[in-house]
């Protein structure tokens, strides 16, 4: 994710041009979806990994990643969406939309409480 808002900064077209290419339909999206599969699979392994060690919650691994590319793809070239909700444009701006944003999917990830641990007591 990290690396996505640095290239936003830098490059902010194309991964503009990245989002519109998925709305291309189906070819374009195919295409695509080949040319990055070697990437999706590695992450969805790291995602697995994690899940395994417990380090993240369980969940299906195509759908986090669709769900994290979506977030970080639209709060970083969405400028309209940004505008329209009156948050300022600029450099410190995005370092903030970053933290947030990383935030909120560090809570969406975070693993849940085992039903031991609340029934225990560990957990209040």
């Amino acid at each position: 994710m990290r690396a996505v808002f640095r290239f936003a900064v830098r490059r902010p077209e194309l991964l503009g041009m990245l989002r519109e290419v998925t709305r291309l339909g189906d070819a374009a999206a195919i295409d695509l979806g080949g040319r990055l599969r070697p990437l999706l699979d590695r992450a969805a392994s790291f995602l697995a990994d994690e899940m395994d060690a417990g380090t993240i919650r369980r969940a299906d691994t195509r759908l986090i990643l669709l769900f994290v590319y979506s977030a970080v793809l639209g709060v970083a070239t969405d400028i309209g969406a940004q505008r329209a909700l009156e948050i300022p444009s600029g450099v410190a701006s995005l370092a903030r939309l970053r933290r947030e944003l990383f935030a909120f999917v560090r809570a969406g990830l975070a693993p849940s409480p085992s039903l031991a641990a609340l029934r225990s007591g560990e957990i209040a």
